[in-house]
């Protein structure tokens, strides 16, 4: 249990006392004050009318505190699945990174680049043919690497 639904869990569980009353004074400063107790001088004093939200029957209370602890737990759940999503994410954008490096280290370093022909026969590349093959791997390492 974290310590915010530790919080959450005992200020739902303490009652609230219902007749409290609200003193208003006049500090010595000026100021006017609102507190529990009595003024030493002449005050007003009133009830709250809002009935205190701690006067609810314990299977109540007890249904609230589960429905948050739920709540907690649904967050929480949420927010280990967008973790994971954005690891996975991170993983496939730097295999495709590395991949794209590859693959212009591999053009770079063959002495000659061909392609495969309907035939099933190897055709060489000409010089134009492989300046825009490693052009085409430059702008996919842009595209990919951060």
């Amino acid at each position: 249990m974290t310590p915010r639904e530790f919080i959450a869990l005992c200020l739902i569980l303490v009652p609230v006392h219902a007749n409290a009353e609200i003193h208003k004074c006049i500090g010595e400063d000026g100021v006017t004050l609102f507190q529990g107790r009595p003024c030493d001088d002449a005050s007003s004093s009133f009830k709250p009318l809002a009935e205190p939200a701690g006067t609810a029957n314990p299977d109540q209370r007890l249904d609230k505190t589960r429905k948050l602890l739920r709540a907690y737990e649904d967050e929480r759940r949420q927010q280990r699945d967008q973790q994971a999503r954005e690891k996975a994410e991170k993983a496939d954008r730097e295999r495709k990174c590395n991949q794209a490096r590859d693959r212009l280290r591999n053009i770079n370093a063959a002495g000659n680049l061909y392609r495969i022909n309907e035939d099933g026969k190897r055709e060489l590349l000409s010089n134009e043919e492989r300046d825009r093959a490693v052009q085409r791997a430059q702008q996919e390492i842009e595209k990919r690497c951060d």
